[in-house]
């Protein structure tokens, strides 16, 4: 029997407005309300508002600061309240389990991995600490993002606290809509915003006061959008540029790794580290035709790698791609063809990201 999606408090929310959905990571979530290059370019130009209530949440007390520094690349340890931690799980092999955001307020931390990896992060947590350290409170809490130029000033309309005091990668403690809450300055678009965590009973009356404080302003936004809007930016998306066991040295995020501490995986990137065939690097096409995960690349005919992600850029107005090439096919300028419905089309290697902020 078919196991029934997930779906977030705000899910009534998006069906009385009109979104279409799709299942992604296990949740029934709205990808498009209107269009997605039409939220797209809300983001980019105003504001938008996307339901990321499908984003794992798990809570584990900062007595266990130990347990966190040994399965987290960027350490954790002594790090002050209020602040945020991008950062990666590994596998004893090197290859990356997910990645995160950490978030440390007093007395806990409260770790964001993906969607439908609650229980994978928590079963590793609790397997590393010999006891039951990680609580699952994924349900418990909602969480929305508010991002693109205007989110400061429409939230400020309905926030209690100065949110011009939050500096990137922040957080605080504070009523929006009269609701308690924790707000962070970050997000997965590009643009300046925030990331809302609530209880979940809350989502909807704080949907509806964002939605409201930013008028024509601000737009829903979907799933869609949200992966269009990262890809400019070329930032990863687990299930496309880990999959398949990738280590951070060949998805390009050896800078979210803090080298002078000890934690799995450590002795393994040290042993690859010279040896890695393959890098992720960005390619913009001569064409808008969408160049999809797993689709093959070529230099000269002879095949270099494979997409991880693609999509259209509205910004760009052409078709862009993250692609794990051959080392030494991976430098800029250099042009390459991807294979699209038995087409090779032309395209060129760029260093993410796509658009400059």
């Amino acid at each position: 029997m078919r196991k029934l999606s997930r779906r977030t408090p705000l899910y009534d929310k998006h069906v009385a407005m009109g979104a279409k959905f799709i299942e992604f990571a296990g949740w029934e979530m709205p990808v498009q309300y209107t269009s997605i290059i039409d939220e797209h370019m809300s983001v980019r130009n105003s504001a938008g508002i996307f339901d990321v209530s499908h984003m794992a949440r798990i809570i584990v007390s900062d007595e266990y600061e130990d347990v966190l520094s040994k399965l987290l690349t960027n350490d954790v340890k002594g790090m002050k309240d209020y602040k945020l931690k991008y950062n990666l799980m590994l596998r004893e092999d090197g290859t990356i389990i997910d990645d995160m955001i950490v978030y440390k307020l007093p007395q806990k931390f409260i770790i964001v991995p993906n969607a439908g990896n609650d229980e994978i992060i928590a079963s590793w947590i609790n397997k590393h600490a010999g006891k039951e350290i990680a609580n699952i409170v994924t349900e418990k809490y909602a969480m929305v993002a508010v991002q693109g130029p205007k989110a400061e000033r429409i939230l400020q309309k309905i926030s209690e606290c100065d949110l011009s005091a939050i500096k990137f990668f922040r957080c605080t403690e504070c009523k929006i809509a009269g609701i308690e809450v924790i707000i962070s300055r970050s997000g997965y678009t590009g643009e300046d915003g925030f990331e809302i965590i609530m209880p979940s009973e809350y989502a909807g009356k704080i949907w509806d006061e964002i939605l409201e404080a930013g008028g024509n302003e601000i737009k829903p936004c979907g799933l869609g959008a949200r992966d269009t809007l990262r890809l400019e930016m070329g930032f990863a998306l687990a299930g496309n540029e880990f999959a398949g066991g990738r280590t951070p040295l060949e998805a390009r995020l050896d800078f979210v790794i803090d080298w002078d501490h000890e934690f799995i995986g450590k002795e393994s990137l040290l042993e690859k580290k010279d040896k890695i065939d393959e890098v992720l690097i960005g390619i913009t096409l001569e064409s808008k035709a969408i160049p999809r995960h797993g689709f093959e690349v070529y230099k000269d005919e002879k095949y270099i790698g494979k997409i991880s992600s693609g999509g259209y850029s509205p910004i760009l107005q052409r078709s862009i791609a993250l692609a794990y090439l051959k080392k030494e096919e991976a430098y800029e300028g250099n042009e390459v063809q991807v294979k699209i419905r038995s087409k090779l089309i032309s395209g060129k290697i760029v260093k993410p990201p796509f658009i400059k902020k």
